[in-house]
């Protein structure tokens, strides 16, 4: 009777005691509670996950996510790869379907059992979207009760990675580990996203470059236009220098007896190139850009360049105490000679010069990126580019008689006038190089246009006479500018314009940018009006001389010179830029 009883109560216990096994949660399982797992409870019996059932959808976005407790310490821990039979092939992934967050992401994730792991892969839920079967998600956002501090995983690449840590979490070698148990294994979290490659961009000076994590790159910078900005705009000041147009000699004085003929002792030239041409100008520039698609990896962006008009003029006079003179060669003597203005016993007068110039450019490019981090970003830029350069000089002069000469009460006034136009229109390429550092951005930008310039010259002079005795009379031709080469002339040639820039920028803000930097850019094959200046002259043409020597007309000259040069304006630039 005992050993009946003590039978019945060893069965008891046995049966107790399994029971209390079933009803207690398994270490395979994510929770205590049975409704917290991923699926059914793995049974003794199973050696594998072909039984996890599939994870439900939340029914509401407002459900606070659970997080995963620790394992259980008194559960058996039975090793996959040792206990375990060989795992057979692995069920087909789980995917979570498209769901809509806040911020406007969908995705739909994959999930398998990895043989590296003690347990499941854990199913990625979208931020903001909590799944019915309660898991541990990862917040997008740093810092709050509720969600633990970020912190970071430095990869091998010597890029960091963010990760959210929960109790028991450690990183050792770049992968995420929870008591003892790999948890990430080359997997990386991002945005609330386990098992997604991270995706991290540069905080470019165009904008938004890429989609990138809300938390600071390596650099440990603002993630300038990095909250999804599809437009940027720039605005900058140009303090230029540029290259001065060459002109010969103008006007000209000396002693009486060298009547300002070149060549002659104590005469000089009164006229040079940087009083008629300056090459200090200011101006501006302004840029606008779009990026296109979801992923804004392709811009469309225009520019706009002008510097400011510049408008000069030099005067020199003489009462008929100087000479005032302006010099030319001779056709028909083959020799330096010159036109009087003002000497003495002869005439007074007065030369002006005047000059003027206007210089802008304009481009359209398409943009799209080649290379992108956290440090570097590298982009490459097609398009269409304009230049214009407007130039001319134009000289005049008065000339009176002297009271008791020949001339007396006879007046005169001359003009000649040298205007070009060019315009630039060709096929632009070039790069967009940029290094990041903190707050700061070092640029580099090179570009280089091919197409053709469309030169105008246009030419002009004429004679007004008029006295007591004459009636005013408009003849045309001045001196430089006579029948010979009056007219507009025109010509095409193949031209080059290179672009190169430097800059600094400083983020001020995350839709702010202050930056400066160096400007050059040159332009090849261009019209200047001082090289369309002819100095050979026939005499016999000039109307003023009215061929008072009895020339013998020799040649076409003066004629439409059809010189090109070179044309290049270079500075410093400070400017802001912006996105929205």
């Amino acid at each position: 009777m005992n050993k009946l009883v003590g039978g019945m109560c060893v069965t008891l216990g046995l049966t107790s005691w399994l029971n209390a096994q079933d009803a207690a949660p398994q270490a395979a399982t994510l929770g205590t509670p049975r409704a917290a797992s991923l699926g059914k409870p793995i049974a003794k019996s199973r050696s594998n996950f072909a039984d996890l059932e599939p994870i439900q959808q939340a029914q509401s976005l407002d459900k606070k996510p659970v997080e995963l407790p620790l394992p259980m310490p008194s559960a058996p821990n039975i090793p996959l790869t040792s206990s375990l039979p060989p795992m057979p092939e692995l069920p087909p992934a789980l995917t979570i379907p498209p769901v809509n967050s806040a911020q406007g992401n969908k995705a739909t994730i994959p999930v398998s059992p990895t043989a590296n792991s003690t347990i499941p892969s854990i199913p990625a839920i979208m931020p903001g979207a909590i799944n019915s079967t309660p898991v541990n998600t990862i917040p997008s956002q740093v810092g709050s009760p509720s969600n633990p501090p970020i912190n970071y995983v430095t990869q091998p690449s010597g890029q960091m990675i963010p990760y959210y840590p929960t109790a028991g979490m450690q990183v050792q070698n770049g992968t995420v580990i929870q008591n003892g148990s790999v948890i990430q294994n080359g997997a990386v979290p991002q945005n609330g996203m386990i098992g997604a490659p991270m995706v991290v961009g540069p905080t470019g000076i165009g904008g938004d470059f890429g989609t990138c994590v809300d938390a600071p790159c390596t650099t440990g910078g603002l993630l300038f236009g990095k909250d999804g900005s599809c437009f940027y705009a720039s605005a900058e000041f140009l303090a230029y220098t540029t290259k001065g147009t060459r002109v010969p000699p103008l006007v000209t004085t000396g002693p009486a007896s060298s009547l300002g003929i070149l060549g002659q002792s104590g005469v000089s030239s009164l006229v040079s190139a940087s009083q008629i041409d300056p090459t200090g100008r200011t101006g501006g520039k302004i840029g606008l850009g779009v990026w296109l698609g979801a992923d804004k990896k392709c811009a469309i962006e225009v520019a706009f360049l002008m510097l400011n008009p510049s408008n000069r003029n030099v005067g020199f006079s003489s009462d008929g105490t100087t000479v005032l003179a302006r010099p030319f060669f001779s056709a028909n003597a083959g020799a330096e000679t010159a036109e009087i203005v003002a000497a003495p016993g002869i005439s007074s007068g007065s030369i002006g010069i005047s000059s003027t110039s206007s210089f802008n450019s304009a481009e359209i490019n398409f943009r799209k990126k080649l290379f992108e981090d956290c440090k570097y970003n590298i982009d490459w830029v097609i398009g269409f580019r304009h230049l214009n350069l407007d130039e001319g000089i134009t000289v005049s002069e008065r000339v009176s008689g002297l009271p008791g000469t020949a001339n007396a009460g006879i007046n005169g006034g001359i003009y000649d006038s040298f205007k070009t136009n060019n315009q630039f229109n060709g096929g632009q390429i070039g790069a967009i190089l940029e290094c990041h550092s903190g707050r700061w951005t070092f640029g580099f930008t090179p570009k280089l246009a091919l197409g053709v310039t469309s030169s105008t010259t246009n030419i002009e002079g004429g004679l007004t006479q008029f006295g007591p005795v004459i009636a005013p009379v408009s003849t045309p031709g001045g001196l430089l500018a006579l029948n010979s080469n009056i007219g507009s002339h025109s010509s095409t040639n193949f031209a080059a314009v290179g672009d190169l820039g430097f800059n600094i920028g400083y983020t001020i803000t995350q839709h702010c940018k202050v930056f400066a930097g160096y400007n050059l850019i040159y332009w090849s094959n261009v019209q200047r009006p001082g090289d369309q200046i002819d100095r050979v002259i026939d005499e016999t043409r000039v109307p003023i001389l009215n061929n008072q020597a009895g020339l013998t007309p020799v040649g076409g000259r003066p004629v439409y010179l059809d010189k090109s040069s070179s044309y290049w304006a270079q500075g410093v630039t400070i400017g802001l830029v912006f996105t929205w």
